[in-house]
This record gives C-alpha cells, sequence and structure tokens, in this order.
C-alpha cells in the first residue's frame, strides 16, 4: 500500500505559541486568520475586524463572504494553457463575477464547485492557500493547499470562492448580512486583529424574552450583537442556535454568562 499522505493544510490542536492575548488587540497581524486557540474549556479562532467590534457581543462573518460587492458564486472556469485545473495539480483558475479582486483576498478561504456532474468536480471543497489579483470578470488564479482530485471541466463545471469566514468580521447586525462567528472579549477597532471566543464559558449580551437558566439562545434578528432565547412556536428555528443561558434569568439588554457553541 502506498503511504499515507498528510493533509497540506495542517494547524494541529491549535497554537502552541501565541503571540497575541486573547485581552489584546493589534494593528499588525501576529497570528493566521483562523487559527485555532485551546485555553481549557474555552475555544478562540483569530480573526480581522471589518468594523469596530465589541465586548460580550456576537459578531457575524462579512456579507457576500468577504467580496466587496457581488457573491462569488457560480463562477465558470474558463479554458487554459497554463496546466490549471487539472487533476493532480493545486492551481485552479476562474473567472470573477463584476467584482476585481486584490491580492490574497481569497487566502485561507474555500474554492467549491458548485455545478456541473461528478465527473466534472462537482461537489468538491478545497481550503486557498493563496489567490493572485484578478479584475472585473476576469481571470482569478488561486493555489490551494491540497491538489485537485478530479479535473474542473472548462465551460462545465462552477465553482464558489469564498473568503475566510474570520476574515472582517462585523457585529452581528439586526438584519444579518452573515452567519455567527463568536464573542470578543475586549474591543477590536475596525481593521485591528484579535481573538473572538466560540466555545464555552463568556458574557453575552441579552435581549428578547427573558430567558432562564438552560434556555437555549439563538442570534438575535431585531437588535444588533444580541443573542436571544428560543421561544417555542414563534418561528425562530431558521435562525442558528448558538449557545445556552448558564445561570439565572437575565433582564433585556443586561449580559450574562453563556456557554456558546459556535465552534469547537
Amino acid at each position: 500500500m502506498p503511504p499515507s499522505r498528510p493533509t497540506a493544510f495542517h494547524q494541529g490542536p491549535g497554537a502552541l505559541i501565541v503571540s497575541q492575548g486573547i485581552y489584546e488587540q493589534s494593528t499588525t497581524q501576529k497570528h493566521r486568520i483562523g487559527e485555532r486557540l485551546q485555553i481549557g474549556n474555552r475555544v478562540f479562532y483569530y480573526c480581522s475586524a471589518g468594523a469596530a467590534l465589541i465586548a460580550g457581543q456576537l459578531c457575524e462573518s462579512a456579507a457576500f463572504g468577504g467580496s466587496s460587492a457581488t457573491i462569488q458564486t457560480n463562477l465558470t472556469v474558463p479554458t487554459v494553457t497554463d496546466g490549471s485545473n487539472a487533476a493532480g495539480q493545486n492551481i485552479v483558475t476562474v473567472t470573477m463575477a463584476t467584482d476585481a479582486a486584490v491580492v490574497d483576498l481569497f487566502n485561507d478561504g474555500y474554492l467549491s464547485v458548485y455545478a456541473g456532474t461528478a465527473a466534472q468536480g462537482v461537489g468538491q471543497t478545497y481550503r486557498i492557500k493563496s489567490s493572485a489579483v484578478a479584475t472585473a470578470a476576469g481571470a482569478l488564479k488561486l493555489t490551494l493547499y491540497d491538489d485537485l482530485v478530479i479535473v474542473l471541466t472548462a465551460g462545465s463545471a462552477k465553482c464558489n470562492v469564498i473568503t475566510n469566514e474570520y476574515k472582517a468580521i462585523k457585529v452581528s447586525a439586526a438584519n444579518p448580512v452573515g452567519f455567527p462567528i463568536g464573542v470578543p472579549l475586549i474591543v477590536i477597532a475596525s481593521g485591528s486583529y484579535g481573538w473572538v471566543q466560540t466555545w464555552g464559558p463568556v458574557c453575552g449580551l441579552l435581549g428578547g424574552t427573558t430567558p432562564t437558566n438552560e434556555t437555549e439562545l439563538q442570534r438575535s434578528t431585531s437588535t444588533a450583537g444580541e443573542f436571544e432565547c428560543m421561544v417555542t412556536g414563534a418561528g425562530y428555528l431558521p435562525n442558528p442556535l448558538v449557545g445556552m443561558l448558564m445561570h439565572a434569568a437575565i433582564a433585556d439588554t443586561y449580559y450574562g454568562m453563556i456557554f456558546l457553541r459556535i465552534s469547537i
């Protein structure tokens, strides 16, 4: 049998040497975006702030997965002469939507195959190592951490490209545009870097119906940054559950201890 091959992208259990503490923000990036850190029963991920983040308030991913205006989905695969898009190598070329892309925009993000047949690569998912500059509606070249398993067939396969989920995050809006990401322990200025907690006990902003201990909590769709009690029969099921309250009832607009259950 051939030897087992480790994945090209590997961070193990998370950061072992920490260059930036969980109560620190930095204007310079000191860890990989999306790097994991575990402290006891609490889990954190390293992020960049797309707007000012507030301690104890739930944050969400960027709109359009970090694109400037248009979601990068259903992207065509052009005919190329540089050998990209072939099985067994890690270079992919797709055609951007109406947006231009700056260099490294999609670093540590994801490429997925949106449409086509199994023989054309549909359903595949790959982590992006680096991305090049692309003009609006122009060719975007991506380098993956792993080699393609199945060729992306020009003119048939269609792809999605999305940034790392911890890039340019914001406080969860009253009308959410992204999915729940985590909770910062401190204020993190727009454009700065820091850690957001995604699992375990944390102080969070409560709102809506006054919950009791052990109540399931979901993201608020009426007040920015709040956690709300899940009310049976209230039509909230489409909204993601993000944790549970850990102690006695907390009144609307006050902060209490929450056991986060977003990302382990």
